[in-house]
């Protein structure tokens, strides 16, 4: 878990793609902790990326963001045409909606909704888009 900490530490000197595979990393190692979360340390592994993940998810999303319309810029300047992806659509937050069922699990509810106002604030799982002009 250490490996992500010292990555994190250095997301403000990280690629917008480099902010998205350090995020996406650290999903997949939060899965593969909560599948093993009967042994106690694997669970508070699980519980540690998932503050992590939550604590830059401000960060990630704009990444992606910035990411998606460079992608759409590259697009545009290689077929001379507009992207036919002109819009984001805001992904879902796999480690918060991880954290808040296992604190729902622990009984804090304190936490989920900290958690879910933050999600809601920065637009995670809302199932809203972006225009690609407003990005």
């Amino acid at each position: 878990m250490d490996k992500f900490s010292s990555k994190i530490a250095t997301i403000s000197g990280m690629s917008n793609k480099e902010i998205i595979d350090l995020h996406i990393a650290m999903q997949e190692e939060i899965k593969k902790q909560y599948h093993l979360r009967d042994n106690p340390e694997n669970l508070q592994n699980a519980i540690s990326l998932c503050e992590k993940c939550i604590a830059i998810s401000g960060i990630v999303i704009q990444a992606m963001k910035k990411k998606h319309r460079a992608d759409c810029d590259e697009y545009a300047r290689v077929t001379g045409r507009l992207s036919p992806n002109s819009k984001f659509y805001y992904p879902n937050h796999y480690a918060a909606y991880q954290l808040c069922t296992i604190l729902k699990g622990q009984g804090d509810v304190n936490q989920i909704s900290y958690i879910e106002d933050k999600m809601i604030s920065e637009g995670w799982g809302s199932g809203k888009s972006v225009d690609l002009l407003d990005l």
